[in-house]
């Protein structure tokens, strides 16, 4: 199955008409010889057609990009009356690239590359350039992406050789993976899911809990201290919040056992005011925080390296967030559909699902929340008011002791909350939960 359309440039380009010099007149008017580059599945989602669907989606946004600066990449030929002589040009009128979307079912890419045939490579994964239309509608560019029943995908390119030679195809090609690898705004799409599932709606059906536990200040000393002690070239200690969310990761993981190519990763809602150049003043009000996710990690990587490991991947899925890549995912937001927005954070509107086998960790660590005081006193505890009914979400705030400790506001699912307080606590300590529902709530869709 394959399917077609016009790749043209994201933003308007000059419509010039170029002529060609004489070196490139010298060589054939076909394409370049087609170039494949073939690509594992990818395990940031178990759901192939999931990560499939977003490559795609990445390498055709790329090259609407690349296409701004490389427009007569998207022109046409053309012939032209001078002094008696048809002369070829390049008319750059941005009609597009040819790309095509095809599937390789039943098809593993490594039993491909393993018996591989450039003539059954020919006819399943190059386009196919019809040389018997008129020269002013031969795409000089076309590529086609290929995916396999495995998760894979292939990626050819055909450029007209009178455009390039194979150095100027290469370093397009360069500057062209640059931007479709430059960001990659994972805050915006789905997280994994369990393996064998292809949506969450059985995880979304258990029971689940909430809890609020307190991690003592000696406790967190700890942590941070065995965290630090592992990396003392970072410029930077660890915080709080990235230790404590780590321990909280990996005991999630020992707990709800799953394989150990079970991928995972935890939501961050980050606060962008003082990322942004200008910085955003103190009084401000409205929305300035964006999702993002950590790199999507294994249960067997995590359990098998040190906290510190844990630690470092949540420290990137923020340190990414310079002003540029604010503004190129506040581009990307503005691209996606209003409901889609929308619904990023709520499920039931379509979202993404943040439980099992992932995280959402949000926090109040050094906001003054115990300041607000009327005139009869500081708070004694702090809760939000709800953390809905739907597994794998938590929340960090401060103790009102102000001696360093945390209380962890959490909903996990029931079956593995006991493993989960064994791991994070140490089975000898039974006694730091301090409110526990008496009821369990079942999740609803």
């Amino acid at each position: 199955m394959r399917s077609s359309c016009m790749v043209t440039p994201s933003k308007p380009t000059p419509n010039d008409l170029l002529s060609f010099s004489k070196m490139d007149l010298m060589v054939p008017m076909n394409h370049f010889p087609p170039v494949i580059f073939f690509y594992k599945p990818n395990h940031n989602n178990n759901n192939n057609l999931t990560n499939q669907s977003a490559a795609v989606e990445t390498i055709k946004n790329s090259l609407k990009r690349i296409l701004v600066h490389y427009y007569p990449f998207s022109g046409r030929f053309r012939r032209i009356n001078i002094k008696g002589d048809q002369q070829l040009v390049l008319e750059c009128n941005a009609m597009g690239v040819q790309f095509f979307e095809a599937d390789y079912l039943n098809v593993k890419m490594s039993d491909y590359i393993e018996l591989f045939d450039p003539d059954k490579a020919t006819k399943k994964l190059v386009p196919h350039v019809d040389y018997s239309i008129p020269i002013e509608e031969w795409p000089l560019m076309l590529v086609q992406v290929t995916k396999f029943s495995c998760g894979g995908l292939s990626l050819c390119l055909l450029i007209s050789h009178t455009l390039v030679d194979g150095v100027a195809m290469y370093n397009f090609i360069k500057l062209w993976t640059k931007l479709g690898s430059r960001f990659d705004h994972s805050g915006f799409k789905a997280p994994p899911l369990l393996l064998g599932c292809s949506n969450a709606t059985e995880v979304l059906q258990k029971e689940t809990t909430p809890v609020v536990m307190k991690v003592f200040a000696e406790q967190i000393k700890k942590l941070k201290k065995e965290v630090n002690e592992e990396n003392t070239h970072l410029h930077r200690p660890y915080s709080t919040y990235e230790v404590v969310a780590a321990h909280i990761w990996r005991c999630a993981c020992m707990a709800r056992q799953g394989d150990k190519d079970q991928p995972t990763v935890i939501r961050i809602v980050a606060d962008i005011r003082n990322r942004l150049k200008p910085k955003i003043p103190k009084n401000f009000v409205g929305n300035v925080v964006l999702p993002v996710l950590t790199p999507t990690c294994l249960y067997g990587e995590i359990l098998s390296n040190r906290l510190s490991y844990t630690a470092q991947k949540i420290r990137e899925a923020t340190v990414v967030l310079t002003d540029e890549y604010i503004r190129s995912a506040l581009d990307y937001a503005e691209k996606m559909e209003a409901k889609q927005v929308h619904a990023l954070g709520y499920e039931s509107k379509g979202g993404y699902f943040y439980g099992n086998p992932n995280l959402s960790v949000g926090s109040v660590i050094g906001v003054p929340i115990y300041d607000v005081d009327f005139g009869w006193g500081k708070p004694v505890f702090y809760s939000p008011g709800n953390l809905g009914s739907q597994d794998g979400k938590l929340f960090m705030a401060p103790s009102p002791d102000g001696d360093g400790s945390l209380f962890i506001h959490l909903r996990f699912q029931t079956q593995y909350f006991q493993a989960f307080k064994e791991f994070f606590y140490g089975v000898d300590q039974k006694d730091d939960i301090i409110y526990h529902t008496a009821q369990s709530n079942q999740a609803r869709l």
